[in-house]
């Protein structure tokens, strides 16, 4: 069995480890066709039975997925222990009928506990497999070069080896997802808009916003979680403000992604009349971005940003923003290189702690729920009191906890 080459096509979803659950529940939302999804450690990965299905849901996955971080077309996968086995059976592989002629190939990808680990042969073994089966279909002399023209397009072809099996598969996306288009390309967010996405999911944001909770962000920066819920909210496309590579191939083309275009501009939802985000920070230029970003996703009305210490934050004043009373704070705090010191991060996360819970009993204020991701493996002690929940997430990769504040139980004081 190990001489056969699976080509069977799926779309490949890479994700950030401890997010998997929240990609899962995405793609289940976007009207699938019949098919098996399938779930491991940093993926997810649909299978249609229809392969000719593979072009719209690469098209419909970019447009609409908030959480995965690219989409990719699984072309085939293999066993291989040895470069002369992973050459001869990427050779193998019908490259003609994939790729588009005369575009510049780039090869990435990685290997994990298997017995090939040198990632920089292994990309070089995959690209002349491709090119030699180039030159043979192509009816070329042996040792001709094939053209690769960067202006007329870019291929990138990725590959993993997990335990010996290789999985080769072409990029559909181009930038990352995380890069929606509401953020000038010169300026990076500390905490990813997919990471962002999936903690929202995982707080059940949207379903407490039906019911009256706002949510209010005290360290905002520049807006990332405010802009990212108030798009979900809304039901906002957050590829509908950017290109995908997969606009200019073959396998997939122009014509299925101005289709899903209009499929995910369907989806957006009526904007609620009244603010349901807001943020606050002590730096005027943070705000000031986040005001910018805000309006590049069309989301302004929703969210409104002000320059303030978190320190002088009451929760009072919070919660009576809502018209139940309900209120998630939620925050990725400045940490770790963040900060000039480790006693600025510390009194953050103390001030954090005071706005939600009660100082004597670590009770949640009436109303207020805390979310709050970070590095910082201190943060209860900071807080004072055990979190209701944490999970293990990955923020690029950085290690980081998500710790959540739910319950209206007393808890025990923690000491640093």
């Amino acid at each position: 069995m190990r001489d056969q080459i699976n080509s069977r096509k799926q779309v490949i979803l890479p994700v950030l480890f401890g997010i998997e659950a929240a990609t899962n529940r995405e793609i289940q939302s976007l009207n699938l066709p019949e098919g098996e999804i399938k779930v491991t450690d940093g993926q997810v990965s649909f299978c249609p039975v229809d392969e000719q299905e593979i072009p719209r849901l690469v098209a419909r996955f970019n447009y609409n997925l908030r959480t995965a971080e690219r989409v990719l077309i699984g072309l085939s996968s293999f066993v291989a222990t040895s470069f002369d086995e992973l050459y001869d059976k990427v050779r193998k592989l019908p490259w003609e009928d994939w790729l588009d002629r005369d575009y510049a190939l780039a090869v990435t990808g990685y290997s994990l506990k298997s017995k090939l680990y040198g990632v920089p042969s292994m990309q070089s073994v995959i690209k002349k497999a491709i090119i030699d089966r180039l030159i043979k279909a192509r009816n070329l002399l042996p040792h001709s070069h094939i053209v690769e023209d960067k202006n007329k397009g870019k291929l990138l072809i990725r590959f993993s080896a997990v335990r010996d099996i290789v999985t080769v598969m072409l990029d559909t996306t181009g930038a990352g997802l995380h890069k929606r288009g509401y953020r000038p390309l010169t300026h990076s967010a500390p905490l990813r808009e997919t990471l962002a996405a999936a903690i929202l999911d995982f707080l059940f944001y949207l379903r407490n916003q039906k019911q009256g909770e706002i949510l209010f962000d005290p360290v905002c920066g520049s807006g990332t979680f405010l802009i990212e819920a108030a798009m979900l909210a809304t039901g906002k496309a957050p590829g509908l403000m950017r290109g995908f590579a997969g606009q200019q191939l073959g396998l997939v083309g122009a014509s299925i992604f101005q289709e899903e275009a209009e499929y995910a501009r369907a989806k957006e939802k009526q904007s609620p009349c009244e603010t349901i985000c807001l943020g606050s920070d002590i730096s005027q230029q943070s705000i000031k971005d986040a005001r910018i970003n805000a309006d590049r996703a069309g989301v302004a009305k929703l969210v409104k940003f002000q320059t303030m210490d978190l320190k002088q934050l009451k929760s009072q004043e919070i919660t009576r923003l809502s018209a139940n009373g309900r209120a998630l704070v939620i925050a990725n705090p400045p940490y770790g290189e963040r900060m000039s010191t480790i006693e600025e991060s510390s009194q953050i996360n103390r001030e954090l702690g005071r706005l939600v819970l009660e100082q004597n009993t670590g009770m949640n204020k009436k109303g207020m729920r805390l979310g709050v991701i970070t590095a910082d493996n201190n943060f209860e002690y900071q807080v004072g009191f055990r979190a209701d929940k944490r999970r293990k997430l990955y923020n690029g990769m950085i290690s980081c906890q998500l710790y959540q504040y739910f319950k209206t139980d007393r808890r025990d004081k923690l000491k640093e």
